[in-house]
């Protein structure tokens, strides 16, 4: 079933943050929020995650499914190891081997046992991308997933993220229509 947003509106006290949005998402689509930094697509995402109500409109299709993110934080739990943080989002669905080999996608074979707060910036990004994609689902939001990493990071992840979010609707927030075009997706305009 798709999701909708039929003239959803959000505000913050006395600021508008989106204004009569209407949107359909397809299952299995893939969508780009590609716009600046003050333009509602963290609010837009959050609106899909359940974290926020519109102030009016209305939000139709999420009922049943299954949500998995990256948020502009990385979230992670600082003192478990980095296939821990996998571990608690996948529970049994991958053996040992299979985590450890999809880790390995976008991570060095030491940083795997580490603790998350011995780890740089960009493999925390990396580790919360992960989770993310791993994570059984049927909506895949990603919240500017690509800050902090270098381009062939970046390279690698856009693979892993269109390897792994095949059937699934996917909504990634970037700041450039450069960025966006990885993903050979619909643009959306807030």
């Amino acid at each position: 079933m798709a999701i909708e947003l039929r003239d959803v509106s959000k505000r913050f006290g006395n600021e508008t943050v989106l204004s009569h949005v209407t949107v359909r998402l397809e299952d299995g689509e893939c969508c780009c929020l590609a716009a600046p930094s003050g333009s509602g697509k963290t609010t837009f995402l959050r609106l899909l995650m359940r974290l926020e109500k519109p102030d009016e409109g209305s939000l139709l299709g999420l009922e049943g499914k299954r949500v998995s993110a990256v948020f502009q934080e990385d979230r992670l739990l600082e003192e478990s190891s980095v296939l821990s943080n996998l571990r608690l989002v996948t529970g049994k669905l991958y053996t040992a081997q299979e985590l450890a080999f999809a880790a390995l996608r976008l991570l060095p074979e030491a940083a795997l046992l580490k603790k998350v707060r011995e780890c740089s910036g960009g493999m925390k990004r990396r580790v919360a991308l992960l989770r993310a994609l791993l994570a059984p689902s049927e909506l895949l939001l990603l919240d500017e997933p690509f800050a902090g990493l270098d381009e062939e990071n970046k390279r690698r992840a856009v693979c892993m993220i269109q390897e792994y979010s095949k059937g699934r609707t996917v909504i990634v927030a970037v700041h450039s229509k450069e960025e966006a075009a990885h993903f050979n997706a619909r643009i959306l305009q807030l």
